[in-house]
């Protein structure tokens, strides 16, 4: 496993993040979660992660 983002940062890009919600999976197979805080203006951001593919 990677960490891709700490949201208890307290810096650039990742200060003041505070998630506030489970991730969800969309019918893409991509993982998607909300945070109060962080993006312009401080007002939250909506993140999405991306699955990788998988090789057999």
């Amino acid at each position: 496993m990677t960490i891709l983002l700490n949201f208890t940062g307290t810096v650039l890009p990742n200060r003041k993040t505070n998630p506030i919600a489970r991730l969800f999976q969309a019918s893409n197979v991509n993982l998607y979660g909300l945070t109060f805080t962080g993006g312009i203006s401080s007002l939250g951001t909506l993140f999405n992660l991306a699955s990788p593919a998988f090789t057999r």
